[in-house]
């Protein structure tokens, strides 16, 4: 699973927005926030034997 952080995610759009409200007008940006990989079991196929 991936996990985001959800809070900067919308910090991010809150300031890429009121920077379009206070009148910035330049080309659209674009970001890359960080992410986290979480190893989880619930998609894992069990062996045969296990079956």
């Amino acid at each position: 699973m991936i996990a985001q952080d959800h809070a900067a995610i919308g910090r991010e759009a809150a300031g890429l927005l009121f920077e379009r409200l206070d009148g910035e007008r330049g080309p659209t940006r674009h970001g890359v926030l960080p992410t986290r990989y979480l190893a989880r079991g619930s998609g894992e196929i069990p062996a045969a034997e296990d079956r």
